[in-house]
């Protein structure tokens, strides 16, 4: 068995039996860190570290997405020996610097950074980071990092500045700091141009421990809920905002009202309109048409006798015939017609005659003088 396969069956073994535990993220990280330690005792090479590491990254037990031996940390300058990897090594606990933990840029400079490289783009939500806290008070502690800024590089890899400090000297920066930034990002940088009252115009930064709290770029939620593939923007905290085409819905389940198939690409069959071509016309559009595709109109008016944007209302009461603009006769009884033909369903009032009661009845002396005049009383 080659080194490389005897390292990968280890690091395979070890997350398998991790994923058997309930734990949260902090327990698995640890539990990395134990595990990387054993392993490299017993094989002893650095390829180890890296199995183990990237296979539990491609888990969702890690909720931190700083992995020490793959994520990469850098800084304009250095003090000393306090570089800047000591501020991803996994020890949010170790926030002095005589514990060989923190990372600290050099003197005599007007500008300061720290770049951390996680190694691909990942969905970022939140950036928690601890600074230094040994000294004379919690004021003096992070005097060095008031007006700082946070910057993310977007996927051109231009800085764009997510969150800039504005905490006034007299009032500490509350530690450990919590920034959202949701954004698709691969590298985070602490940025600060700001000299602190106390260094004679020098600019300083003393971070011992970066945090950053993400997913995968098509993943989302609080457990890294996969957005789906026809997703074109997965946004960490909403989920998938924009779809391919024309499709729609939080998992790009739906086409705009009026299309159908996998791509929306399709029209509604003659007949049918709405959502996913769900629902039926009216049947009522004038000469026989099929409703609009999109939202049921007739586009050529009504039938006699119907009238609203689709024609599935019946004229109202009192009208007949096309978009019901026709009033029923006076002489129908109770102003009830047939709303296509305008007939008195009732019948008529008395003195009215006829289908639409528009004539009136003939008296009887009017009667015996057309039988007696016969053609010359009409």
């Amino acid at each position: 068995m080659s080194f490389r396969s005897e390292s990968e069956q280890l690091a395979s073994a070890w997350v398998e039996k991790q994923r058997a535990k309930p734990t949260d993220s902090s327990g698995t990280f640890y539990g990395i860190i134990s595990a990387v330690s054993k392993y490299k005792r017993s094989v002893g090479s650095k390829l180890v570290l890296y199995y183990l590491l990237s296979s539990v990254r491609l888990t969702e037990m890690c909720r931190n997405l700083v992995v020490p031996g793959l994520t990469t940390a850098t800084q304009s300058s250095t003090y000393l020996n306090f570089s800047a990897d000591r501020s991803i090594d996994g020890y949010p606990d170790r926030l002095k610097l005589s514990n060989g933990s923190c990372s600290h840029t050099g003197s005599s400079w007007t500008n300061a950074w720290l770049r951390i490289d996680l190694d691909k783009v990942y969905n970022v939500k939140e950036v928690k980071f601890w600074y230094r806290n040994h000294r004379s008070s919690v004021l003096q502690n992070t005097i060095r990092l008031h007006y700082y800024s946070l910057l993310f590089y977007n996927m051109s890899g231009s800085p764009v500045e997510c969150y800039r400090d504005n905490t006034n000297y007299s009032t500490p920066i509350p530690m450990p700091s919590t920034i959202e930034c949701p954004s698709k990002t691969r590298t985070i940088e602490f940025h600060t141009t700001q000299p602190n009252p106390e260094d004679g115009g020098q600019v300083f930064l003393e971070i011992c421990e970066v945090e950053i709290y993400g997913c995968e770029q098509n993943q989302y939620g609080e457990n890294c809920t996969s957005c789906s593939n026809k997703c074109t923007e997965c946004d960490i905290t909403k989920g998938c905002v924009s779809c391919q085409g024309q499709l729609s819905g939080s998992s790009c389940e739906l086409c705009p009202p009026g299309y159908m198939e996998s791509n929306c690409d399709t029209a509604c069959a003659a007949g049918w309109y709405g959502n996913n071509c769900s629902m039926e016309c009216s049947g009522h559009c004038f000469d026989d048409n099929t409703c609009f595709h999109k939202n049921g109109s007739c586009l050529s008016g009504c039938t006699p006798g119907y009238t609203g944007f689709n024609c599935s209302e019946e004229c109202p009461f009192g009208t007949f015939g096309p978009q019901c603009n026709s009033t029923c006769g006076d002489g129908c009884k109770d102003k009830v017609c047939h709303s296509v033909t305008g007939n008195c369903a009732l019948g008529c009032i008395n003195g009215r005659i006829g289908d639409t009661c528009d004539e009136a009845t003939k008296s009887l002396d009017t009667c015996i003088a057309y039988i007696y005049l016969g053609d010359r009383a009409r």
